[in-house]
């Protein structure tokens, strides 16, 4: 399985082409997509994931328009300029309707368009587009935006890989380090970052719930994004207290493996379930019970917070049994409880494995207001994130997702009795 980083720019499949017609001879040479060529695989214990480069996310909160300029380009190993100069296709566009600039709120929609539309062999799988964002709620050995910070509000889910502080090797194994309008990398601080999904299946406001409702085999299964074809995902980026401008990082992170046969006759039947990512693809986050307070009053707080936590992953669904690929699900809120708490296995179905978590008595409000709650699902895959070199953290693989939860002032009515 070959997961990959590439920012905006150049997206998803230059990333995916870049890899696959990456060898180890480090001399310049053209690309062949007639046949996969070799890959330049990192150390053993990883995940493959690459990066190839870094791009802004450059948003003009007056006119309301949206652009994407490179910051650094990635260190190439060979030679693809004139290919990708006449074949990308890559957009970003305001949706002005439904954007609110005075509240901080500017929704766009991504569109990413596969270059090589005659090469079936380079179907991208679980491919991201992540949102990089200072951040300052810091959770065990992340860090992610808190409320009231840059957030976006319909995340798919969240990704630890190629954040700034932790991918800092330049070129494909790290980060691609730029100056930002907003004060250079060192200001996008969230270790965590949000991002949203991209598939032939969903199309710009679609739920992740089409990808597991739709059957591996399925043309569109397994979260595909074949060669060809063009898939749109809608942005919904709350900016505190925006300016005329604001620029911030954006990366994608994809998952690739080689079919058999190549080319493949049958998508994506032919290509292997590793070509999908390794750790869960998505993580279900739901309140099914909140009365949290805090009264001002008196001031106390308490209440009971129940959580049910859906986990969905593509090798214990093909397996057909999911439960064997998490080590753990752990729920944390640092503003609210100490440490974390395990959630407990409820049962499991042919897509997904049910967890609770009853954190009652356990979270204790000192001030009514929105308190993030983050979802930690570890996979027993035994990759980590050191494919690069340090600080790239040598831990477990993990998928994310967080929710916010209200804490309010109960409101007392008098009656007879009071």
């Amino acid at each position: 399985m070959v997961r990959i980083n590439l920012s905006l720019s150049l997206l998803i499949f230059l990333t995916i082409f870049l890899i696959i017609g990456c060898s180890s001879d480090p001399v310049s040479q053209d690309v062949n997509t007639s046949e996969t060529p070799s890959l330049n695989r990192p150390a053993q214990n990883s995940s493959a994931h690459q990066c190839l480069g870094y791009y802004s996310l450059v948003i003009d909160t007056v006119r309301q328009e949206v652009d994407v300029l490179p910051v650094r380009g990635a260190e190439w190993h060979f030679n693809l300029t004139g290919v990708l100069n006449s074949t990308m296709g890559v957009s970003a566009a305001m949706v002005p309707g439904l954007s609110d600039p005075p509240a901080g709120l500017f929704v766009l929609d991504v569109t990413l368009t596969h270059p090589f539309d005659t090469s079936p062999q380079f179907a991208g799988f679980d491919v991201k587009g992540i949102l990089m964002t200072p951040g300052t709620l810091v959770v065990d050995s992340d860090i992610f935006a808190d409320v009231g910070e840059t957030n976006l509000v319909n995340a798919d889910g969240y990704s630890r890989w190629w954040n700034p502080t932790e991918f800092t090797t330049p070129g494909m194994f790290g980060y691609i380090e730029g100056d930002l309008a907003v004060g250079g990398t060192g200001l996008l601080t969230a270790t965590v970052n949000p991002y949203k999904y991209f598939a032939n299946i969903l199309d710009e406001i679609a739920p992740l719930s089409w990808l597991s409702g739709t059957p591996l085999d399925d043309p569109d299964g397994r979260g595909v994004f074949t060669a060809g074809s063009a898939n749109v995902r809608r942005y919904e980026i709350n900016f505190p207290i925006p300016g005329p401008q604001v620029i911030y990082g954006y990366a994608i992170d994809a998952s690739w493996n080689p079919p058999v046969p190549n080319p493949p006759s049958e998508i994506p039947d032919d290509f292997p379930i590793d070509a999908n990512q390794p750790d869960p693809y998505r993580v279900v986050l739901q309140p099914t019970f909140n009365n949290l307070y805090y009264d001002v009053n008196s001031a106390t707080g308490g209440g009971v917070l129940q959580l049910q936590i859906n986990v969905h992953d593509w090798q214990g669904q093909l397996a057909g049994d999911i439960a064997s690929e998490i080590t753990s699900v752990d729920i944390l809120s640092p503003d609210l409880m100490p440490g974390s708490v395990s959630a407990t296995f409820l049962n499991e179905s042919v897509d997904k494995v049910r967890y609770t978590a009853d954190l009652a008595g356990l979270v204790l409000p000192s001030a009514v207001g929105e308190y993030k709650f983050i979802c930690r699902v570890e996979s027993s895959d035994g990759s980590t994130y050191q494919q690069a070199a340090a600080p790239a953290p040598d831990e477990p693989l993990a998928s994310y997702n967080a929710i916010t939860v209200e804490v309010t002032d109960p409101e007392c009515t008098a009656d007879s009795n009071n």
